[in-house]
């Protein structure tokens, strides 16, 4: 609930929003893992507020009266202002509250044991503010197949309707009504659906079993025919497409470059410069000139 006070430990995951009030490190600060929030993998530096940090114990806490100023619940995972108010021995203090000071709902601990005040939870957190309802994914070909289909019923049913009143509304019409929309049926091209559905199948096999394009899996086979829809092709991040492979292509050091192709001679120069033989020779000559500087 909003106003508890919560004490977590290191790797366990926040359970909703709150305000940092103290840390077991002595510098007042802790770090947090939002990947599950916002998809960055990096740690994230919070510090605790500056007045409750400084009290002895966590105990202490309780025995004070405190109060926050938060505005209202908002989607913002990137931004926070509030107020901090403690009422001490010496009077009323205040203090801002800014971004370092939150642990937002469903990050996780990655450093010390904190202990923090609750300020939103449930549908008020950041991360259920930013959580939408995942669509399932339908292309182009199939809408316009259930519009036409949708079209051809309404035309169906007028035309049955017609029938019906030339008829005249006589006795059980609605029984002719349904009747002559059976007769019409045959307009709404059902097996359309069922050959679009095997060409789709017969396109997902092609294109796994396609030499150019060999270890290509397909994941869906209901979108194949998008893909002659496509124009742009947009990617977050270069790993995406280059799979974060590097390759050296040259190393240069204070006696010159190398490149792949003279690396063995790097190789005997590393092995003359560490062999004994050669740390003797360094050391032998050394003294030499040592003696002939004292002569």
């Amino acid at each position: 609930m909003v106003g508890h006070i919560i004490q977590i430990k290191t790797n366990q995951r926040i359970p909703a929003d709150m305000i940092l009030l103290r840390t077991t490190d002595q510098s007042g600060s802790c770090f947090i893992r939002t990947d599950q929030l916002d998809g960055e993998t990096d740690w994230k530096l919070r510090r605790a507020v500056v007045t409750t940090q400084k009290l002895v114990s966590d105990s202490d806490i309780f025995s004070q009266e405190h109060s926050i100023t938060a505005p209202g619940p908002q989607k913002s995972i990137h931004s926070f202002e509030g107020v901090y108010n403690i009422e001490t021995p010496e009077g009323r203090h205040t203090e801002p509250l800014e971004l370092e000071q939150t642990l937002w709902a469903n990050t996780v601990l990655a450093s010390s044991i904190i202990t923090g005040i609750v300020i939103y939870t449930g549908k008020d957190t950041r991360s259920a503010m930013n959580t939408k309802s995942v669509g399932s994914k339908v292309g182009k070909t199939d809408l316009e197949l259930n519009m036409i289909s949708k079209l051809l019923f309404i035309q169906s049913l007028i035309l049955a309707g017609i029938l019906v009143y030339l008829k005249g509304l006589e006795g059980s019409w609605e029984l002719y009504l349904f009747r002559f929309l059976l007769l019409f049926s045959s307009i709404i091209p059902i097996s359309m659906r069922v050959n679009l559905d095997l060409a789709k199948s017969f396109y997902s096999y092609n294109i796994e079993h396609d030499k150019q394009i060999f270890g290509t899996v397909v994941r869906n086979s209901s979108l194949p025919e998008e893909l002659a829809r496509v124009s742009f092709l947009f990617t977050d991040k270069t790993g995406t497409l280059t799979q974060n492979q590097m390759l050296m292509k040259k190393l240069q050091l204070s006696i010159g470059h190398f490149s792949p192709e003279n690396f063995s001679d790097l190789s005997k120069l590393l092995e003359l410069s560490y062999s004994p033989s050669s740390s003797t020779i360094i050391s032998s000559s050394s003294t030499t000139s040592n003696n002939n500087n004292n002569n």
